[in-house]
């Protein structure tokens, strides 16, 4: 569907009104009224502009990917207290992942921020929500590097003093750690005070094991095809070729008797010839 982008403050008004009004492709004004929405005080706007969010992920579907920065509003609203809009924030993030899956969120700086703020209920629900993230991500099995860029916050929040901070930090441990490796992570770990060293490395032992179980497996390489190789298997042919000939016209010189040139006396029986006389003739007187 073809879309005007000459949006308004009005006629966005008008769609976080109607959700069937939502088409994929997104004025500049519907995006900039829609950021302010979202970060709107009052909590029935929010919860309103939360909703249309969901609705964006499922109409956009692929499209998503155009529109990752509005993805990344939604994480500072889980630092919100209520459970209803904690819930409603999951399940808006959930969408659009389902489309946008998690690698563009890694890819750069965008949950940075999140997994160092002070707020515990945004840290809480994130290690949780990445964790479930990536244990779904099969295909392409591999997240990237920039992964690394959270093990600080990580750090962090399994040292912080809310138990549910954590919990969900030692929860999504292993995941990260099966993508960044337990060398890298213990490197990330260097840099620590002497106490907080101790207690990152012992954990990162502790859940070695089962980081190395997660980690994803490169597939078995499949052996090429041997390639055809025209001049090489005619040359073949033609010195099969070749011998063949050879030993078929030896076998055949061989089966033909030799002509031998034809000896004196040729045609009497053996024995036959006349032995020279004893006898020696007398002389005449």
């Amino acid at each position: 569907a073809v879309v005007s982008t000459q949006s308004t403050g009005e006629n966005v008004e008008k769609t976080m009104n109607s959700a069937a009004n939502i088409t994929p492709n997104l004025g500049s004004d519907f995006m900039a009224s829609l950021k302010g929405r979202l970060a709107d005080k009052n909590m029935a706007v929010k919860t309103k502009a939360i909703g249309v969010m969901a609705t964006l992920g499922k109409v956009l579907g692929a499209g998503t990917k155009k529109h990752k920065d509005l993805m990344v509003l939604l994480v500072p609203l889980l630092a919100d207290s209520k459970k209803t809009i904690q819930s409603q924030v999951i399940e808006a993030m959930n969408i659009w992942v389902e489309h946008l899956t998690i690698r563009p969120l890694l890819t750069g700086e965008d949950l940075v921020a999140a997994s160092t703020d002070n707020n515990p209920n945004i840290r809480t629900l994130l290690y949780t929500w990445l964790a479930d993230q990536i244990k779904a991500t099969k295909t392409p099995p591999k997240l990237p590097k920039e992964l690394n860029l959270l093990v600080p916050g990580l750090y962090k929040s399994l040292e912080d003093r809310n138990p549910d901070v954590r919990k969900a930090a030692q929860a999504c441990l292993p995941y990260i750690m099966a993508h960044v490796g337990f060398g890298g992570m213990m490197e990330k770990s260097s840099t620590l005070d002497t106490k907080s060293k101790k207690t990152i490395q012992d954990l990162l032992e502790k859940y070695k094991e089962e980081a190395e179980a997660l980690a994803p497996k490169k597939a078995p390489k499949q052996k090429a095809p041997p390639k055809d190789d025209p001049p090489a298997k005619k040359a073949q042919a033609d010195s099969l070729r070749s011998s063949t000939v050879e030993e078929t016209d030896s076998g055949a010189e061989s089966s033909v008797p030799s002509k031998k040139p034809a000896k004196k006396g040729l045609g009497k029986k053996p024995g036959a010839a006349t032995a020279p006389s004893s006898k020696k003739k007398k002389k005449k007187k």
